[in-house]
């Protein structure tokens, strides 16, 4: 008798939110969908400004999208093959869209 077994490799997604100061930013929503819009996962920054999220899908494209009071959304594209280091991301003050 054979016997396929899949098993998904857990993937890390983790980086730094900033703001356009070069400040940390804590408490920052990162979450993580799929195809569909698939919820995926989420966390939040901490007080260093650092994330990391653990998903159990591998070779899947994601939309990350990171959200704070006060600021632009930011959105990212990955392909989820192994760990990403998506570096820091500024988050820009949503006062800029008044001003343009």
């Amino acid at each position: 008798m054979i016997t396929n077994c899949i098993h998904a490799q857990t993937i890390r997604i983790q980086g730094r939110i900033l703001d356009e100061h070069n400040e940390l930013i804590s408490s920052a929503a990162i979450q993580c969908y799929g195809e569909n819009k698939s919820f995926l996962g989420g966390t939040i920054s901490g007080t260093d400004g650092k994330f990391i999220i653990k998903q159990a899908v591998s070779n899947q494209q994601c939309k990350l999208l990171i959200t704070y009071i006060g600021y632009q959304s930011y959105e990212m594209n990955l392909q989820l093959a192994d760990d990403v280091n998506v570096g820091d991301i500024i988050l820009k003050s949503a006062s800029q869209l008044l001003d343009d």
